[in-house]
């Protein structure tokens, strides 16, 4: 049994035990296998297999003859004087004849139909329906009854003298559209009224808010102070908070 070596320390012992086993990693990394892991050699019977291409030559002739011989039947068949012989032709339906006598008596009825259209005359005149409305015409002349374009198919009664309705009363008109500060906020104003009240809306792009103020037309009346001057409305939008509000201006000027 071999014995350990002494070693007078213990790094010396560990740089001993490095270097054997760098060399016993090198004595692994060295040694050659024993086992042949390469191809085998493939016969050169198994490569080329003569029988199996035997066979199938052999296969391939017979088919070949039994072709041939076939052909050779046909010819025969073809060549013969039965088979020049025309076929009796065969009526496949049994009321043939009946149908075919009704077949030629529609072809009469509609020859003598045929005759009777080319032989009939018209009852309508197109010149006496023509002196008809010349007449019709000349008499609307006179008593006023029936215009000139009565006979007219696109002729329009109601053009050039429609009378237009007036708007209904929920029918609100634009009557102000200006872009005005409230506050430190640039709005889009736009004021539409109708006969009961006026709808203030109040637009704000850049902050996307936007606010909508009705009045009825007394207190409108009251604000504008009789007149129809809007921007006095205007004037008296601002903010109380985060609403926007209608001040009243004349109270705090009697004040």
């Amino acid at each position: 049994m071999k014995k350990c070596f002494q070693f007078p320390s213990k790094i010396l012992q560990d740089l001993e035990t490095k270097k054997e086993n760098q060399r016993l990693y090198l004595e692994l990394n060295l040694i050659k296998p024993t086992m042949n892991f390469s191809l085998p050699r493939e016969c050169s019977h198994l490569k080329i297999n003569k029988k199996r291409e035997q066979i199938k030559e052999d296969r391939y002739t017979e088919i070949e003859r039994e072709n041939r011989i076939l052909l050779e039947k046909i010819h025969i068949i073809m060549c013969s004087k039965a088979s020049k012989k025309t076929p009796i032709k065969m009526n496949h339906s049994l009321n043939f004849s009946q149908r075919a006598r009704k077949q030629r008596q529609i072809s009469i009825d509609n020859l003598s139909l045929l005759k009777r259209l080319q032989s009939k005359k018209s009852m309508y005149s197109y010149g006496k329906f023509d002196n008809i409305f010349k007449a019709k015409k000349k008499h609307s002349a006179y008593d006023g009854r029936i215009s000139d374009n009565s006979y007219n198919d696109d002729y329009n009664p109601l053009r050039g003298r429609v009378k237009l309705s007036p708007l209904p009363d929920d029918k609100k008109k634009t009557v102000f559209k200006s872009e005005v500060m409230i506050g430190d906020k640039n709005f889009s104003i736009k004021i539409m009224r109708n006969k009961k009240d006026i709808k203030i809306i109040a637009t704000n792009k850049e902050k996307k808010e936007g606010f909508v103020l009705i009045l009825n037309k007394k207190d409108a009346d009251y604000v504008m102070q009789g007149t129809k001057d809007y921007k006095k409305i205007v004037d008296s939008l601002n903010f109380d908070g985060e609403d926007l509000v209608l001040y009243d201006h004349h109270s705090e000027e009697n004040t």
